[in-house]
């Protein structure tokens, strides 16, 4: 057999058994210690693996943090119904269920202080995690108010503001999930306040 007919090689699959324990184990920490006190070798000893297997997956410490708080804050899927409450709705509803699970909670309180400290962790949860997040409302406050839905004077970022503001106060005041119920008052408070009125012109 010549060397262009060897078969391909493939290193062992990965296991996701050892992935999970990493990550919670990394969040633990986070949440627990914070940023600073965060190390492979204290994330391999909680979760049981050996430190190769944590750094092959995640080289650094950052990559690591990031893997972790990226488990709890997924990213916002865009629903595009081509309805602006619709929208939100849906958005809210993803942000939400993430935020009503304990460990979110908790990671959450801990990166606010983590921070102030460290400036390299900010950026980078900021880069990777918030403004994707808010790219994806913007699009959606941007194609309402070229449907002609919503005033074109108004920021997205502040629609953006409001409605995460109100997720994120909501979160700390009840344990309650947030129904769909509850979504849509949320959405309708601020929407009714920015939407186009009947007589003005929609769209252009």
């Amino acid at each position: 057999m010549t060397a262009t007919h060897l078969p391909a090689r493939h290193g062992r699959p990965r296991d996701p058994s050892i992935d999970e324990a990493v990550l919670t184990a990394t969040i633990a920490i986070l949440s627990e210690d914070g940023y600073r006190h965060l190390s492979t070798t204290e994330v391999a000893r909680r979760a049981g693996v050996h430190k190769p297997a944590v750094y092959r997956r995640w080289p650094t410490k950052l990559e690591l943090a990031l893997a972790a708080i990226h488990r709890l804050a997924p990213p916002i899927a865009d629903p595009d119904t081509g309805d602006v409450r619709r929208d939100l709705v849906d958005v809210l509803l993803q942000v939400a269920s993430a935020k009503q699970r304990r460990p979110h909670l908790e990671l959450a309180a801990r990166l606010r202080s983590d921070f102030a400290t460290e400036p390299e962790l900010a950026s980078a949860v900021r880069a990777a995690i918030i403004r994707p997040r808010v790219a994806a409302m913007r699009s959606i406050i941007e194609r309402a108010q070229r449907r002609g839905e919503l005033r074109a004077d108004v920021g997205a970022d502040a629609v953006t503001d409001l409605l995460f503001g109100a997720v994120n106060a909501r979160s700390l005041r009840t344990d309650a999930p947030l129904t769909r119920a509850a979504a849509v008052r949320l959405v309708d408070v601020v929407i009714d306040g920015i939407a186009v009125a009947a007589t003005e012109p929609r769209g252009r």
